[in-house]
């Protein structure tokens, strides 16, 4: 797909208002006072959203590796990123909490009689660990290549191909929905034993990306990081008894969409300061607000 342009004579040819000269230097001083404004507001707000961001990886780091307890004793992990735990949780390579890893699969172009939702990594929604399914793809895969495939609710899906130096391969969501899928081939379905708690494990996987223990594994011989699964399913983590699992996963629920709500509503703030800003200087320069004799 080509660039677009725009000639030269057609833009020469554009007509603009020209006011006198004293109302244009009234109108650019107006302006630029009053966008000057609006971008400090801006500028506020996203240095709000950033502290949100941080704050809600602070507490999903703390809640998998200190608990809820403030005054539960405490214990050294011998994991140098997890420091102290509590006494009475256990340490345990991550593969102890699995069943299996399967591979998902891209099967072939769909027909009428054979289609089937298929996750990749592009529906991942890496603000809260979710899979979106606004732009679904479907594919056509056999029936042998379903089994054991099959998505179920609260399976978690981890990123086992793509990535890069800003969002290293090796993310972990959780499939939310109801609709029968696969994941593709460059995803792998984690299947959990009956005592890990899906949302909990989801956290500490996050928790374990923020602080790029999974970069460890990635394998990159070409251009595409590959995650090295077995070598990754090796680092440790801690587990809580599954009722203290169920606790902390319900704690953190509670507690990532109240700041995912603060971020929204400053996002939502953003865009109408930019729409004021845009709306402000066409009015100004097109004569429908008046600013001469204004202080700025």
């Amino acid at each position: 797909m080509g660039r677009w342009r725009l000639p030269t004579d057609e833009f020469n040819n554009f007509e603009l208002p020209f006011p006198p000269l004293p109302e244009q230097r009234a109108i650019a001083a107006f302006l630029d006072a009053e966008t000057a404004r609006t971008d400090t507001l801006i500028a506020k707000q996203e240095e709000l959203i950033a502290l949100l961001e941080e704050k809600r990886r602070a507490v999903i780091s703390h809640a998998v590796t200190k608990g809820l307890n403030a005054d539960a004793p405490m214990k050294d992990s011998g994991v140098p990123w997890l420091g102290e735990v509590p006494a009475h949780w256990e340490v345990k390579r991550i593969k102890n909490a699995l069943v299996d890893a399967r591979n998902g699969v891209w099967g072939d172009e769909p027909s009428e009689n054979n289609s089937l939702l298929c996750v990749r990594v592009a529906d991942f929604r890496r603000k809260n660990f979710t899979v979106s399914l606004d732009s679904p793809t479907y594919r056509a895969i056999a029936d042998k290549e379903r089994e054991g495939r099959l998505l179920q609710r609260n399976d978690l899906l981890l990123e086992k191909s793509g990535g890069g130096d800003n969002q290293p391969v090796g993310f972990v969501v959780i499939y939310e929905h109801d609709e029968p899928a696969v994941c593709s081939n460059f995803v792998a379905r984690l299947l959990l034993k009956p005592s890990s708690h899906s949302r909990y494990l989801l956290y500490c996987f996050a928790k374990l990306y923020s602080a790029r223990v999974n970069v460890r594994s990635i394998k990159q011989n070409t251009g595409i990081q590959n995650l090295d699964a077995g070598q990754y399913f090796d680092e440790q983590i801690a587990f809580p008894p599954p009722a203290e699992q169920r606790s902390i996963a319900a704690f953190l629920d509670a507690e990532t969409e109240r700041i995912d709500t603060l971020i929204i509503k400053s996002q939502h703030l953003i865009a109408l300061l930019s729409e004021h800003r845009t709306a402000l200087i066409a009015a100004a320069v097109t004569g429908q607000i008046d600013v001469r004799g204004v202080e700025v």
